[in-house]
């Protein structure tokens, strides 16, 4: 089990890894706004709150794909659990 650990811990210094995170959010971004205007589907405003969400995991994401360094690492990672986390904090999303 550490070395399953230890070695996740080791991708997330690789440029591949942030460039899946990069690609499948932007996919899903993609495919949103397919569903949006090219299907004419509706989106409620939960869809709009966790679009939101990805676009900053996007954004997170591509800072670390352009200039994979510590700093670019950890200004990911906090861009990310901000985006990601933003809805549990006080005074986030409100239902």
């Amino acid at each position: 089990m550490r070395g399953i650990i230890h070695s996740v811990s080791q991708w997330a210094e690789h440029k591949s890894s942030w460039l899946v995170l990069f690609a499948t959010s932007l996919a899903l971004e993609i495919a949103a706004l397919y569903f949006q205007y090219g299907m004419g589907l509706k989106p409620c405003i939960m869809c709009i709150y966790q679009r939101t969400a990805m676009y900053g995991i996007v954004l997170s994401a591509l800072i670390v794909v352009i200039k994979n360094n510590g700093f670019t690492r950890m200004l990911g990672f906090a861009g990310w659990a901000v985006s990601a986390g933003d809805q549990y904090l006080p005074g986030g999303v409100q239902h």
